[in-house]
């Protein structure tokens, strides 16, 4: 063989090895981002599959991309929001947080907390997730929460129970006005209270902001709003004809097991029985007369609190990960992943109708202007008013 023709086949070999590798099928492994940290992740666990689901994933995680990043993941879940920042403010150093994005902002105007979103996750991570969600997530214009999932308003019915209801009417259910003069029959039919809600302040909060109002949960300011003294006698009225129930039960689990027929829950709460009971049925969200048809929204943030570097960096890591795999997350649990707006399809035959439920709703999806101030004084609010329908009642 001449010099020549060697030096022709060398070449020749070299040009075959780099059109390999620029086309992606020798390519160089390149090593997982080292990391080497264990991080603490804190959630609100509100009793719905979600968490199992967050379980499962992190395990999954810890055995597969935290073992190849030097990553571990501990869970602890809190039974509230308020119980988890409270965990926070006597000293709690969790590197994770999953709360609501009212608490989520809380969390960066409690003074001794670190709240260092902005600083870990990346332009790249928020690729994908619906803008609204991540706008709700911000505070000043800064990054504080990432959404994770989100979860929607709506009303959930008893067939069964409703059926004895001579006359009644779903589409009477669509606003609050109907609900109340329905519960008003019902006690007269029945003789026992109609429904009930999880948080009445949820209730005027959505309710006022169809009106174009806001709600603060501050009786000094809300009282100057007709409309706020409007539903406030609405909802008065109504309970001392003991049409409205005041319980700490589970509303979802009241109208799924036959013991109450009309509950104002999240799609999230519904899910808890979505295959316990033949007879729930889940209506849109009452819109007032006269206001805006809007349909709650509720998001899940992810909010790092981690100061150290690669502690920070590695929650950062996991959070893109649990985004990438959100459809498993949310799976079977009413909530929806923040990469799709509710109502795009369902995921599992137990979640079809509040999938169904949430495609049905023609008007626009409200998403609550996260609050630190109305996430303080919404619990005190609640109470009040519980205290006040009760003594109604």
């Amino acid at each position: 063989m001449s010099l020549k023709k060697h030096i022709s086949i060398l070449l020749s070999a070299a040009a075959l090895v780099g059109c390999l590798t620029a086309c992606g099928q020798a390519a160089e492994v390149r090593p997982a981002v080292k990391y080497d940290a264990a991080i603490t992740v804190w959630y609100t666990d509100d009793g719905t599959p979600m968490w199992q689901n967050l379980a499962a994933l992190s395990k999954t995680y810890n055995s597969g991309d935290g073992a190849a990043s030097g990553v571990t993941v501990t869970l602890k879940s809190f039974d509230s929001d308020s119980a988890l920042m409270d965990a926070i403010t006597s000293g709690g150093k969790p590197s994770l947080v999953v709360c609501s994005s009212d608490a989520a902002l809380a969390l960066a105007k409690t003074d001794g907390v670190a709240v260092s979103t902005s600083k870990f996750v990346t332009s790249g991570t928020l690729n994908g997730l619906v803008s609204s969600y991540i706008e709700a997530g911000k505070l000043d214009g800064t990054l504080v929460g990432v959404p994770l999932a989100a979860s929607i308003g709506l009303i959930m019915v008893n067939s069964a129970l409703t059926s004895k209801l001579s006359g009644y009417s779903a589409s009477a259910m669509s606003t609050p006005e109907g609900v109340c003069q329905t519960a008003n029959s019902y006690v007269k039919a029945a003789g026992s209270a109609f429904f009930t809600s999880g948080s009445f302040s949820l209730l005027f909060r959505t309710w006022l902001a169809q009106y174009g109002d806001e709600f603060r949960a501050q009786k000094e300011s809300d009282i100057k709003s007709e409309h706020y003294v409007y539903l406030y006698n609405l909802l008065a009225n109504t309970a001392y004809n003991g049409g409205v129930e005041v319980t700490d039960d589970d509303p979802a689990g009241l109208v799924a097991e036959g013991k109450l027929p009309c509950a104002v829950v999240t799609s999230s709460d519904a899910a808890k029985y979505a295959g316990a009971s033949q007879d729930a049925a889940y209506l849109p969200y009452p819109v007032v007369k006269g206001g805006k048809a809007l349909y709650p929204v509720y998001i899940c943030d992810m909010v790092i609190t981690a100061t150290a570097e690669n502690e920070g960096q590695a929650s950062a890591a996991f959070i893109q990960w649990l985004l990438a795999n959100s459809s498993g997350l949310t799976s079977g649990s009413g909530y929806y992943p923040a990469t799709a707006l509710p109502g795009s399809g369902a995921d599992s035959a137990s979640t079809a109708k509040l999938d169904a439920v949430a495609a049905s709703q023609s008007g626009s999806l409200y998403i609550p202007s996260p609050s630190a101030e109305y996430f303080a004084d919404s619990t005190d609010f609640e109470s009040s008013f519980r205290e006040i329908l009760t003594g109604l009642s």
